[in-house]
């Protein structure tokens, strides 16, 4: 089974209420510089010059994209240890979602989550990522 989501509201509908996590680790920041691009095994993010800011964990996981008015709202500046709760969607097995990110379209399949964005928007995390770096919660 395919599907396609661009919003939260749209995962939710399909797949049901997500579970909460909070972020383990902390991150620096840097500006994007032009139009930079981020391989990764679910498809390419991309950060825009003046738009977002591209974060690096400072365990040395992968760096990413973040649209800079999301990260303002999301994170704690003193820190940069995210104060936003996650909410996850674990995709079902069987099924091959594509999402309409705000950096750009990614593909997901299980046992990796749908992260549900403050402002509907959807992301993806691959499993192994999630059990690394989120400590599930109750709400």
């Amino acid at each position: 089974m395919e599907l396609s989501f661009s919003t939260a509201d749209e995962v939710v509908a399909q797949l049901g209420q997500p579970v909460t996590a909070q972020r383990k680790t902390t991150v620096r920041i840097r500006p994007a510089v032009g139009v930079e691009v981020f391989h990764r095994s679910y498809g390419d993010l991309t950060a825009v010059e003046g738009q977002d800011w591209v974060l690096m964990p400072v365990d040395g996981g992968q760096p990413y994209p973040c649209k800079i008015d999301i990260f303002e709202e999301t994170w704690v500046p003193e820190t940069y240890k995210r104060k936003a709760l996650s909410r996850l969607i674990q995709v079902p097995e069987g099924v091959t979602v594509t999402l309409n990110t705000l950096e750009g379209k990614t593909k997901v399949s299980h046992p990796d989550y749908i992260t549900l964005g403050e402002r509907g928007e959807v992301y993806s995390n691959p499993a192994d990522w999630v059990a690394n770096n989120l400590e599930f919660v109750d709400p």
